[in-house]
């Protein structure tokens, strides 16, 4: 059982790895509810509210993901939801009017429409939930907020279902990382909370340790996607770190290779070598330089800007392999040269080699 003190560090650290944005283009995203009963977001524009009927709106899989995942209240937690703000009780009241027309429209797995309760997206509902519980509670109190613990209870027990699992996947990862947060954040019952910890934790670790190689490298061949699914080891790693548990090593060296790997494949550009469908974007923009333990993923991402050189230039895994090589750190005509399974390398130079 975690001691009390070491289930508030916990708390602390899976309140910081919630997500949420505070930007000014999240205020005004969040605003547009209370101004004009609009759903807006970037991706999918502004979608009128409609007491609840842009649920059942013909769209994508894509918006209906976005919905039913409560993924535009990333953008309320830090804005609207904010201690100070003026509006925050105004923001506080439609948050919990929405989860409140969500929750009668969609009482149970069925009937139900298919991205209600898709495996992912009944993953994404639960965190967002999580997110702006704490600020609904301050602001409107615990019996007003009665029916946000219901549905999160729901949720969480229908996540903890081994025949809803998704398995060894992303999606699988995510309903894992929500139950997680749950039993760190919202769990009132101890056992239950318990028994969604140790439940969580060991999908996790089947997970990770099937997803990687024994190099650290993810199994999908596509680096930005081993970014992402990084990111949520390295938030693991230090949940199962502060709570001293057994994993924590295991976490520790998986983490420590995936940003070996994360900076060696990235050109002297900071840009990653177009393979499969990886996306070619700034990654010192990600963020991930504050995910990962070390300093050389800052320092390929900001080609030497920040951060510290490593010592080798060239990285050969044998497991998954890959070898990569380049002539030197932090120069952007560096010559680079990345070698992947079955194809042919991928050689950049401003010079004649």
């Amino acid at each position: 059982m975690l001691n009390s003190e070491r289930s508030l560090r916990l708390r602390e650290i899976a309140l910081s790895q919630l997500p949420a944005s505070s930007s000014s283009e999240a205020q005004a995203r969040a605003s547009k509810f209370l101004d004009q009963e609009l759903i807006s977001s970037v991706q999918f524009g502004d979608q009128p509210f409609n007491g609840g009927r842009v649920w059942s709106a013909s769209t994508t899989r894509a918006n209906e993901r976005y919905l039913h995942g409560f993924l535009f209240f990333i953008d309320w937690s830090k804005t609207l939801l904010a201690q100070g703000n003026p509006r925050c009780e105004e923001g506080a009241g439609a948050a919990l009017a929405i989860i409140g027309r969500w929750a009668d429209l969609h009482p149970s797995r069925e009937p139900s429409s298919n991205m209600a309760y898709h495996d992912e997206t009944t993953a994404q509902r639960l965190i967002n939930l999580i997110s702006i519980y704490p600020a609904l509670v301050r602001t409107l109190g615990e019996q007003a907020t009665a029916p946000v613990q219901a549905l999160m209870e729901s949720t969480a027990a229908v996540l903890a279902r081994d025949d809803f699992h998704a398995g060894n996947n992303n999606h699988g990862m995510f309903q894992d990382l929500s139950l997680l947060y749950y039993s760190l954040l919202c769990a009132t019952d101890p056992g239950v909370m318990q028994k969604y910890y140790e439940l969580s934790l060991r999908r996790l670790r089947n997970y990770f340790s099937t997803c990687y190689t024994s190099d650290g490298v993810h199994v999908e061949n596509t680096p930005t996607y081993h970014l992402l699914v990084s990111r949520q080891l390295a938030n693991v790693h230090k949940l199962v770190e502060a709570a001293d548990h057994e994993d924590a090593d295991y976490y520790g060296q998986l983490v420590q290779n995936a940003e070996t790997y994360a900076a060696h494949a990235l050109m002297p550009d900071g840009k990653y070598p177009p393979i499969s469908d990886t996306q070619q974007v700034d990654t010192s923009k990600s963020g991930m330089a504050k995910v990962f333990p070390g300093s050389a993923f800052q320092y390929a991402s900001t080609c030497g800007r920040k951060g510290v050189a490593p010592q080798a230039r060239v990285l050969v895994l044998p497991d998954s392999g890959y070898a990569i090589y380049r002539s030197s750190w932090g120069d952007p005509d560096a010559v680079y040269a990345f070698f992947q399974p079955l194809t042919m390398p991928i050689i950049t130079s401003t010079q004649m080699i």
